[in-house]
């Protein structure tokens, strides 16, 4: 079911990244980063631990689209990128992957579930 991701932890255990390679072998390279940590963060120190309010006023939302689980909110110009949890949206559009998410439907208050950085 794909490559196998590579994790990556500190001496004391904590995680800190999750790389995947485009493919699984000894020459891969890495499609994309999942971060972890909260020490990793953007030019405008917006963190895994940042709420929407704040990257949304630090970076203009490109997009947002629409998955199974998650929202995945894209910013311009830049390359990464952060899902939100659909459960912190309203109930109309948490089961329909065909409605539009606004920028306006997500909380202010609403903290990614993941950060990713991508190439």
């Amino acid at each position: 079911n794909g490559p196998s991701a590579i994790e990556i932890y500190e001496k004391g255990g904590k995680h800190l990244l999750t790389l995947t390679p485009v493919e699984e072998d000894s020459t891969s390279t890495i499609e994309y980063v999942r971060i972890r940590d909260n020490r990793y963060t953007t030019e405008k120190g917006i963190t895994i631990e940042s709420d929407y309010k704040t990257i949304s006023s630090a970076y203009n939302v490109s997009s947002i689209d629409n998955m199974i689980k998650d929202a995945v909110v894209r910013i311009d110009d830049q390359n990464f990128y952060f899902t939100i949890s659909k459960d912190l949206l309203p109930p109309e559009i948490r089961f329909d992957m065909t409605a539009p998410i606004e920028k306006t439907m997500i909380p202010d208050t609403a903290a990614p579930k993941y950060v990713f950085v991508s190439w």
